[in-house]
């Protein structure tokens, strides 16, 4: 009877243990998951941001779209977004016109705005905003 209750309290101890790593991998998980989905809604409030500098559209500059990137990310730090504004405005102004005759010479806006969304600065700035995220969301 003693080795039964023995071997009972192992293997609750035994599971127990399981649950608590499991637990902590979900959270874990989540925490990341979550990490993630917030660059993504950074990303698409840069992209706002410059085809909002690219354009001259009244209708654009009246446009809601930034206050709710800024309520659904919810990073409780608004130099993060000065800081993405700050870049898409300089991706706006940066963007150069055609040098084929056929289009005039216009400016590509809507491809340069996607090229700066899909760039490697806008990524790694982002990302150096994860601690600021992490710390405000805990």
């Amino acid at each position: 009877m003693k080795r039964f209750l023995t071997l009972l309290l192992m293997c609750n101890i035994f599971f127990i243990s399981c649950n608590r790593q499991v637990f902590s991998e979900d959270l874990n998980f989540r925490r990341i998951s979550r990490v993630t989905e917030t660059r993504k809604l950074l990303k698409e409030y840069a992209l706002c941001g410059c085809i909002t500098y690219a354009t001259d559209v009244d209708r654009l500059k009246k446009d809601i779209s930034h206050g709710i990137y800024i309520e659904i990310s919810n990073y409780g730090d608004r130099d993060v977004y000065k800081k993405i504004d700050s870049m898409s405005k300089a991706a706006a102004l940066g963007i150069k016109p055609s040098q084929i005759a056929d289009y005039g010479y216009q400016k590509p806006l809507l491809l340069g705005c996607m090229n700066f969304y899909k760039s490697k600065k806008l990524d790694s700035l982002v990302r150096s905003f994860d601690r600021i995220y992490i710390r405000n969301s805990k």
